[in-house]
């Protein structure tokens, strides 16, 4: 019997593969529980000039094509989060995969990329948004919950 405790960005990215391999089947993974959720935080370089996740997606729809957009890689949760946003908003945001999220935050910080999502391990200043999440966290009350594009 395996134990692989596995977050859904390593089962987007992929990094499941070699369990499976080695179960000979994915038939044979047999999911027994929940651990715990991961908080997301949406981080916009002040040089875009918003101040919330909202303003942030009225001010794409002004300039489709124009903003970018920082994953930690093709396909990973942070890629497919960027296109589930921007299917559910109708904006155009132009992708730019790194090799993980040192890597973007690499380029965010002094504004060659203008946006990432990661998830959070590190304390949260109150202006961080998730917009994953439609409930406030038990863990970080005071991060604003995302807004539902519905």
């Amino acid at each position: 019997m395996a134990i692989i405790i596995c977050s859904r960005q390593c089962a987007a990215g992929g990094a499941a593969q070699p369990a499976q391999d080695a179960l000979r089947s994915a038939e044979e993974l047999e999911l027994v529980g929940r651990v715990g959720d991961i908080i997301n935080g949406f981080v916009i370089h002040p040089s875009v000039g918003v101040k919330t996740f909202q303003e942030m997606v009225e001010y794409a729809k002004k300039i489709p094509g124009t903003l970018t957009f920082a994953s930690s890689g093709s396909g990973t949760s942070t890629h497919l989060r960027l296109e589930m946003l921007k299917l559910k908003a109708g904006i155009d945001i132009l992708h730019a995969p790194y090799r993980g999220g040192g890597d973007s935050l690499n380029d965010v910080l002094p504004g060659n990329a203008h946006m990432m999502n990661e998830p959070v391990s590190l304390p949260m200043p109150d202006r961080q948004v998730d917009p994953t999440q439609h409930q406030r966290q038990r863990a970080s009350p005071k991060l604003p919950r995302g807004a539902n594009l519905d």
